[in-house]
């Protein structure tokens, strides 16, 4: 009887993820109009105001705080002219079709069947991909994107995926990290093995330097038409996207989707490790401090995606370092990192220590982000003063992402490293 309830959700688990989130859709509906704390997405009403002004032919960013694209207006005009909630059952829809290219990528890698299920449905049933998408947040979209770009890169289709990975990059910037992950996947060779190996014999700023240039020189030398062909497809996309918006919504389309965020300082209470420097600092000018925040930012995510020879396990780790040390952070940027992780987990050999570590990692990230949740609320629901509470919060939260992505290197790497030596012996193997 178990069997066949376990088999009838493996071969339905895609209609029954669609089927829950149709659901809370409609329950969302409910709860908001019984409720002070609304289920929606604040940004929601934005996307549906913005959507109305580009029906009348107006300019989206007439919207006040409306700082997206306009191809998500345009993707929203039914929420007008059809049903208020045509948006959420659009990313809902999108949601289950990154579950899909989850499963189909994972079937590309030659993972046993058993394991893709598991895998395909920790994301498909993943209670944050499920709010994200259901509460009307458009990063469902942007999560579909890049698992396409991803999908058609390992299909050795480098035009459709910078293609994808140049949407990606136009509907928010963060996946512009990833191009170092992806342009260093398309060498025939390990550019970046030699360079790590050096860089961990001699930890000297000379030999620094020097593995520096090593790898600059290596990697122009050994370039090929996969490069050349990604290169000029993302710059062409970026080109004509931003060319006909700005065309058409001029300067306003370029502050509000690109500039603003360089600038932005949001001195109210989120996520972020900085936000309470900033609370303080935001009325001061002190600018100076402010070019510190993206430095150790810029740092892991390049080191990330050098030292990871692995495109996807580099786009995760990359991705948890980039929220982690973002100046603005909030829970639906999880679901950057989180579409990505079974991925990452997919080739790993488990043991029963690596589900526990792991386990234990999770669940100290999700108390972390609870106890910040919790002061959150005292604060701006009961009106309590707990700033002092949501910076240690902020630390302990930071720190919880930390030791999840060194877990998430160890084991992968633990695997990578065994599956290296395997292979190194029955190659000496088949030399005797």
């Amino acid at each position: 009887m178990l069997y066949q309830i376990k088999c009838l959700f493996y071969e339905h688990t895609f209609a029954l993820a669609l089927v829950l989130r149709f659901l809370l859709v409609a329950y969302g509906r409910i709860h908001d109009s019984l409720f002070k704390l609304k289920y929606t997405d604040i940004d929601y009403k934005v996307f549906t105001d913005a959507a109305s002004f580009v029906y009348k032919g107006e300019s989206p960013y007439l919207r006040e705080t409306y700082r997206y694209t306009p191809l998500i207006a345009f993707l929203l005009i039914p929420n007008v002219t059809l049903c208020k909630d045509f948006g959420k059952i659009l990313f809902s829809i999108f949601d289950i079709l990154t579950g899909y290219f989850v499963h189909k990528i994972l079937k590309f890698s030659k993972v046993p069947l058993s394991r893709s299920r598991i895998l395909t449905a920790i994301y498909l049933f993943n209670p944050i991909s499920i709010a994200i998408s259901t509460r009307g947040n458009a990063d469902c979209l942007i999560c579909f994107v890049v698992m396409s770009a991803i999908y058609f890169h390992m299909k050795n289709r480098t035009i459709l995926s910078s293609i994808c990975l140049g949407f990606a990059i136009h509907l928010k910037l963060y996946p512009v990290i990833y191009l170092i992950p992806f342009f260093i996947s398309l060498y025939k060779i390990p550019v970046t093995n030699n360079f790590v190996a050096k860089i961990r014999s001699n930890y000297s700023l000379y030999n620094i330097l020097n593995s520096c240039m090593s790898l600059i020189w290596d990697s122009i030398y050994h370039l090929n038409i996969n490069h050349v062909k990604f290169q000029v497809t993302l710059i062409t996309t970026l080109t004509y996207l931003t060319l006909l918006f700005y065309n058409t919504y001029g300067y306003s389309f370029l502050y509000e989707t690109y500039l603003y965020h360089f600038k932005r300082l949001d001195h109210r209470h989120n996520l972020s490790l900085y936000f309470y420097h900033i609370y303080h600092l935001v009325d001061k000018h002190q600018k100076l401090n402010f070019l510190v925040y993206p430095f150790f930012q810029l740092l892991c995510v390049v080191t990330c995606g050098l030292i990871v020879d692995d495109l996807i396990l580099s786009m995760c780790l990359q991705t948890i370092m980039f929220i982690a040390l973002n100046k603005v952070c909030t829970c639906q940027y999880f679901i950057w990192w989180i579409s990505l992780l079974p991925l990452a987990l997919a080739k790993a050999k488990l043991t029963q220590d690596d589900i526990k570590n792991l386990f234990y990692s999770g669940l100290l990230f999700i108390l972390s982000l609870g106890l910040w949740l919790f002061f959150a609320y005292l604060l701006e629901f009961v009106g309590i003063s707990t700033y002092i509470h949501l910076f240690a919060s902020s630390i302990f939260f930071t720190y919880s992402q930390f030791n999840l992505a060194w877990k998430i290197y160890s084991i992968c790497n633990n695997y990578s490293t065994v599956n290296n030596s395997t292979n190194n012996v029955e190659k000496g193997k088949l030399n005797d």
